[in-house]
């Protein structure tokens, strides 16, 4: 059953995320507070990092049933403030449907190669933004609710402590050159 639920919340996850990079932008770009979750961290893994790519962990002992994407976003430090970084890709994109949970360490390893959306990095300092959605998966959803859960997907993380899902926003910080 868990496994079931999983899937149908990537499947409503991939549906607001398929076409939406700009409303996506914007939700995580208004997130003045990241690395918000408890027991979540994200790291670059050694010898990984180049101008066009790198792995990251995800590792996850927040106790919680967290779900996450291949969607992030690069930002770039100018002037002591975090821009984001201009998307050269031209024309529509979207992103894998997908819904990764963590491994029996707690952790999720994914390949990330951003030169098609973002180019080479120059010189500089980054980071790495990530969003995850927190579902709670001790209730059974019906179809009203997959509903709700699909319309909190596409708005701001909110602190509702009766809602079923929460949206969290986390970082990892990288130079490049230097």
């Amino acid at each position: 059953m868990k496994k079931i639920l999983i899937c149908l919340i990537a499947l409503v996850a991939g549906l607001t995320l398929t076409g939406c990079e700009d409303k996506l932008k914007t939700t995580i770009k208004d997130i003045a507070e990241l690395n918000e979750i408890d027991g979540v961290t994200m790291t670059i893994k050694k010898d990984t990092l180049t101008r066009t790519g790198a792995t990251i962990i995800i590792t996850d002992v927040s106790g919680k049933s967290n779900i996450y994407g291949d969607e992030y976003r690069l930002d770039k430090k100018v002037n002591g403030k975090w821009e984001e970084l201009e998307v050269i890709y031209k024309g529509d994109y979207g992103w894998n449907l997908v819904g990764y949970t963590k491994d029996k360490n707690n952790k999720i390893e994914m390949d990330m190669n951003w030169e098609w959306l973002y180019g080479s990095l120059e010189d500089g300092e980054y980071r790495i933004v990530k969003d995850t959605a927190t579902i709670q998966m001790d209730k059974k959803y019906s179809f009203s609710d997959w509903k709700e859960i699909y319309n909190n997907l596409n708005s701001e993380p909110n602190d509702d402590k009766d809602s079923d899902i929460k949206n969290y926003y986390f970082s990892v910080e990288f130079m490049i050159g230097e």
